[in-house]
């Protein structure tokens, strides 16, 4: 991940606390299966916090398409 993180300028660092409520907030609001949770945490991630590049997201997502269960548990 530090190659990608080097990619996106002034990209703040993460702690794992942060992370946690991010994705705490994130499962208790979310409601409407998982495109709406990949559609939450896609807006979280790469359009606010800016902690990934929405091509690495995707390649994320991509990635674990290939698990078998739901597509938000996995990324």
């Amino acid at each position: 991940m530090s190659d990608q993180r080097a990619s996106i300028p002034n990209a703040p660092p993460v702690s794992y606390a942060e992370l946690a409520r991010l994705f705490l907030r994130l499962s208790l609001m979310a409601f409407g299966g998982p495109v709406a949770h990949l559609a939450m945490m896609d807006d979280e991630i790469v359009t606010r916090r800016g902690w990934l590049t929405r091509d690495h997201f995707l390649d994320l997502i991509a990635a674990t398409m290939t698990a078998m269960t739901s597509s938000d548990c996995r990324v």
